[in-house]
C-alpha cells in the first residue's frame, strides 16, 4: 500500500495544542496508473524511435538499390555483373517490420499483483 499522510494541528486562542488531526490517504491505485502510463509512454518512444531508424535504413537501402540499377545497365557480359546482381538480390529481398523486431506492450502480461 502507497499512502500520503497529513497531520494539522489545532491551537486555542492561547496558542496552546488542542488536538492534531491525522489523515491517511490511500494512493496506491494512482501511483500503479502512473507507472502503467510511464511505461506506455517508454514503449511509445522506443517504437518512434525503431520508426526513425527504419526509415533511414530505408533510405540508405533505395540509394544502393538505385546505384545497383545503374551498374545493372552493363553489358551481361560485363565480369561485374555477377556481383551486381546479388547487391540488387539483397536489396530487394525481404526486409523485416521494425515492428517485429521489438516485444508489443500489449502482448504481455503484467508480472505486478
Amino acid at each position: 500500500m502507497t499512502a500520503v499522510e497529513t497531520a494539522i494541528a489545532d491551537f486555542d486562542e492561547a496558542g496552546e495544542l488542542v488536538r492534531i488531526r491525522g489523515y491517511l490517504v490511500d494512493v496506491t491505485e494512482r501511483k500503479r496508473l502512473e507507472d502503467q502510463l510511464r511505461q506506455s509512454q517508454k514503449m511509445e518512444a522506443i517504437g518512434r524511435l525503431a520508426g526513425g531508424v527504419a526509415h533511414d535504413f530505408n533510405n540508405i537501402l533505395m540509394a544502393i538499390n538505385g546505384y545497383a540499377d545503374i551498374l545493372a545497365a552493363h553489358p551481361r557480359d560485363d565480369w561485374r555483373r555477377a556481383d551486381v546482381e546479388e547487391i540488387r538480390k539483397a536489396g530487394t529481398g525481404p526486409q523485416p517490420s521494425p515492428t517485429s523486431c521489438w516485444p508489443s506492450a500489449a502482448g504481455r502480461s503484467s508480472s505486478r499483483p
